[in-house]
């Protein structure tokens, strides 16, 4: 089965890209290195004629003007009624209220394949204050609110959103996933965001092919846009070994992406909010087989949660559930002991508020490792998200009779303040079960925690399932 890189090389697709006067050399070079032909027709009288001919089309706000938008709009609309995939580049949306409403005229009146932008673009089409700084996006990884503003734009707008940063996020407005690829010194290149959002419409228009070896189904278009930001920061983090700066960089990165070869694995996968949908938490007690059903239900998160065991013990069984958890490419994460993550090889600790702070264990995990905090006030929110938490788990939501020291419920209104707090996912935690899940959703939940709901149920698989799909309908992921 041929990868992306080799099915744009076959096909040699035609990409039409009406983009960027400062980057136009830069993005036919980078389309000619990836094997893609580039053709940059700019008038309004030419541009339709040139879409006739492409087998995709890239429109980028770059260099805007009223008479780009013309064309832009006629060779869209031509490009639409072929068939052919249609990538919309939205630079500066948000940093001025014409480049915003020139997106989103585009979006309206031309049936775009997919979005590309940074996470400020995104936020600004989801008409929320973006977060632009000239063209760039914020540092760092992209928050549960673009997140969130990414699924709106593509239900909205019925298209793919790529959001563009540390780590990239690929949506259909019901499943998403994350790229873990790149370099630092890609932004320090104008037109890297430019030559990204041709490199999917070339990806688009090759087709989808059978997909990376080993799958046996065609790749979805999620899946394609996943793989071309993945080539394209392969190439970035490649060209960085042979580079001594930005300077040697972008000649190197061209050099990268021309390279034959296979894209490394274990880079794309769903984000961590949507890992976090069904959060069980189980114990040495727990018995394999229930632990099984867990994940063959579609478990992707296991916290392991033991206090009563000795310590050898302790580690006996975690390591039991460690392995299950990789077959299944599910997290772990152990409760409370970070000495326990570390030996067994988890993915990452969850920590209460008399644990050891969050902080401390960011350095000894370090900067990979998942680390959740139970919180229950805003206060205790902005603290975990200020030192390094990755998610939050907040409550109790309802009466528990997993946990007999929890306190006092708060109701789901506990989970919306810790959300509301701090742009983390969060899981509901505490008498969460099948009917109860809705509000929990609705007050700011990622996904909700649950032991007995699960573990506790005559058939557990059944039970993860159908907690499952009610939060996936929740979400608006699947279909009430």
């Amino acid at each position: 089965m041929s990868t992306l890189p080799e099915r744009v090389r076959e096909r040699r697709p035609l990409v039409h890209a009406i983009t960027n006067c400062v980057t136009m050399e830069w993005v036919a070079r980078g389309l000619l290195a990836a094997g893609a032909r580039p053709v940059m027709a700019r008038d309004a009288a030419e541009a339709p004629l040139v879409a006739a001919a492409a087998d995709a089309l890239v429109l980028n706000l770059g260099t805007w003007s009223p008479g780009l938008q013309q064309a832009m709009l006629e060779a869209g609309q031509v490009a639409a009624r072929r068939g052919i995939p249609v990538v919309l580049d939205p630079v500066g949306a948000g940093g001025t209220e014409t480049r915003t409403r020139a997106a989103l005229e585009l979006l309206e009146r031309v049936r775009v394949t997919a979005v590309r932008g940074n996470a400020g673009e995104i936020l600004a089409l989801a008409g929320r204050d973006g977060l632009v700084r000239g063209v760039d996006g914020p540092d760092g990884r992209p928050g549960l609110q673009t997140e969130r503003a990414a699924r709106a734009v593509a239900r909205r707008f019925g298209c793919l959103v790529a959001v563009t940063g540390a780590t990239d996020l690929v949506t259909d407005g019901r499943r998403t996933l994350a790229v873990q690829a790149g370099h630092p010194w890609m932004a320090q290149v104008p037109g890297t965001g430019c030559l990204a959002t041709a490199l999917v419409a070339a990806a688009l228009a090759a087709g989808t092919g059978a997909g990376p070896a080993g799958r046996d189904r065609p790749m979805e278009d999620v899946d394609v846009v996943a793989e071309a930001l993945l080539w394209a920061g392969w190439a970035g983090e490649q060209a960085a070994s042979d580079a001594l700066g930005p300077g040697t960089f972008a000649a190197a990165f061209l050099d990268r992406l021309a390279l034959r070869g296979p894209l490394p694995p274990g880079r794309i996968a769903p984000p961590l909010s949507e890992r976090l949908s069904l959060y069980v938490l189980v114990s040495g007690a727990t018995p394999p087989d229930v632990l099984e059903a867990v994940l063959q239900a579609g478990c992707r998160m296991i916290q392991f949660r033991e206090k009563r065991l000795p310590l050898p013990a302790q580690l006996e069984a975690a390591a039991r559930v460690r392995e299950a958890c990789r077959r299944h490419g599910a997290l772990l994460v152990v409760n409370d002991r970070v000495d326990l993550a570390l030996a067994v090889g988890a993915d990452g600790v969850h920590l209460g508020q008399e644990d050891l702070p969050v902080a401390a264990a960011r350095r000894i995990l370090g900067p990979d490792a998942v680390i959740g905090a139970t919180c229950e006030t805003a206060g205790e929110a902005r603290a975990a998200r200020e030192a390094g938490a990755d998610y939050l788990g907040a409550g109790p939501v309802y009466v528990t009779p997993s946990k007999p020291d929890a306190g006092e419920p708060y109701g789901p209104d506990v989970v919306r303040r810790v959300s509301e707090a701090a742009d983390l996912p969060v899981v509901g935690i505490g008498g969460i079960g099948p009917g109860r899940t809705a509000p929990v959703i609705a007050a700011g939940a990622a996904g909700v925690a649950v032991i007995s709901a699960v573990l506790g149920a005559p058939d557990p698989g059944a039970a993860a399932r159908a907690i499952l799909d009610e939060v996936r309908r929740a979400k608006g992921e699947v279909s009430a």
